[in-house]
């Protein structure tokens, strides 16, 4: 799961006796996390509004996958507590999220203002502890440990796209990672729970799904089903066009699972599969489980069994004891799959990971200039991806007005490329023919057909 940009990313509704605004941080998951939150809250007769100054309740949802995210969360605490100063307003903030999980006493002892701390597995208790709140008690529900398998209420932030969470936590600890001690172990929601979440969505109109894990394709462990089997039952439901999943983890990207996407078109052809190292020393330091060869042969087969599948992945560079030899093996393994498209990160100090203790951690202008030669070289290898597809016809999910030219519409193929084209407004949510005419490396231009 990726990104650390805040935003809010759910729709207003009119102010009604309490007031809440949530701010979300990071990835797909925090996104589905805050439509829960939105949906318990609104069931608890709360209203959201549109900024923090308005708000009752200021909820912050946060994301450490990065390192320094602590100190953001702490300042815009400190935002808050001046903006209830300056208002003489009564206002709880609640900091819920990843740093939420792994800071919970830290937060709680360093900002008297932050009146409840929250994870994930918390939010169908939502009323209750808000209740302990209001009644002058100081909250921290952080067990990692729990969690209902019914889907809790949620506010969908789109209405022809969905999130559809169907699993939650990770057993893997690999070493840069802090998901395990943030999401807790591994467990998958029923697979009868999650095709009804999907079925009411086509009921309802939606026409994508993106379904939602640390891991999806260890799916199903406690359930005796994999992901294979989930991905048949929900390509049979009428009304989804398309089928998203995120993330994956190559040693349990199986056989199985690439014959059944092989078999299910309406699964998008595009497979994210985090590498994170070309090398396999680095790999067996990560805790990866898997070597480089082990890696390639896995995607020398789904090419096999679909031509033109866009791959994109996930690589870490500058991890501790990184050498220039390994790195030169990761740009090898770049140039060798020839990845549609990548996220590239410098290696993140994170509390509670293994990788902290390893030894030859690697200074900040070296772990810089690695990551912009990763980057630069995939950029020109994403331009050509896209260049390729100038004159062709494509299929794209209209998402919505342009954000840089409003004459324009936007939307994605099922490659995940960015599409610009000029259209009725009227085409939201519906799939449209577009020829592709030029291409940049972030984005298509086009026209509709």
């Amino acid at each position: 799961m990726r990104g650390t940009n805040p935003k809010l990313a759910l729709s207003v509704t009119p102010v009604q006796n309490k007031t809440f605004y949530i701010r979300t941080y990071g990835c797909q998951m925090n996104e589905s996390d805050s439509e829960r939150i939105a949906g318990t809250l609104i069931d608890g007769g709360y209203s959201m509004v549109a900024s923090a100054d308005e708000a009752d309740l200021v909820v912050l949802n946060t994301c450490s996958i990065r390192e320094g995210a602590e100190n953001k969360v702490y300042s815009d605490i400190g935002r808050l507590r001046l903006l209830q100063r300056e208002a003489g307003a009564t206002r709880t903030v609640a900091v819920a999220g990843c740093v939420a999980q792994q800071e919970g006493p830290a937060l709680m002892a360093r900002d008297r203002s932050v009146g409840l701390v929250f994870g994930s597995r918390a939010i169908s208790r939502l009323p209750e502890l808000i209740g302990r709140v209001e009644a002058g008690e100081r909250v921290t529900a952080i067990d990692i440990h729990t969690r209902p398998d019914a889907p809790d209420s949620q506010v969908r932030g789109d209405p022809h796209r969905a999130w559809v969470t169907v699993m939650e936590g990770c057993d893997n600890h690999c070493a840069f990672c802090v998901v395990p001690a943030t999401r807790g172990p591994e467990v998958s929601r029923h697979p009868d729970g999650v095709v009804a979440e999907v079925r009411e969505l086509a009921e309802r109109g939606y026409v994508e799904v993106t379904l939602l894990g640390q891991n999806v394709t260890s799916y199903g462990k406690n359930h005796g089903t994999d992901f294979a089997d989930l991905l048949r039952r929900l390509h049979a439901i009428d009304g989804i066009r398309r089928i998203r999943y995120t993330t994956s983890h190559p040693k349990d990207f199986s056989d199985r699972l690439m014959d059944t996407l092989a078999d299910c078109p309406k699964v998008a052809r595009h497979l994210h599969l985090p590498l994170q190292s070309g090398s396999d020393r680095v790999l067996a330091r990560m805790g990866r489980g898997y070597t480089y060869a082990a890696y390639r042969a896995k995607i020398e087969r789904v090419r096999s069994l679909l031509p033109g599948l866009a791959i994109t992945t996930d690589l870490i560079v500058g991890f501790p004891g990184e050498t220039e030899a390994d790195f030169s093996a990761t740009l090898d393994a770049v140039r060798e799959i020839g990845y549609f498209n990548l996220y590239g990160f410098k290696y993140s100090r994170r509390p509670g990971t293994l990788a902290l203790t390893l030894d030859g951690h690697l200074d900040d202008d070296t772990r810089d200039q690695r990551l912009a030669t990763l980057l630069a070289m995939q950029k020109a290898t994403t331009l050509r991806h896209y260049q390729a597809l100038v004159g062709s016809l494509v299929n794209v999910l209209v998402e919505g007005v342009s954000k840089r030219n409003t004459a324009r519409l936007s939307g994605r193929l099922e490659n995940g490329a960015l599409a610009h084209f000029e259209g009725d407004p009227g085409w939201v949510g519906s799939f449209r023919q577009v020829r592709v005419t030029q291409a940049s490396a972030s984005a298509l231009i086009g026209v509709a057909v």
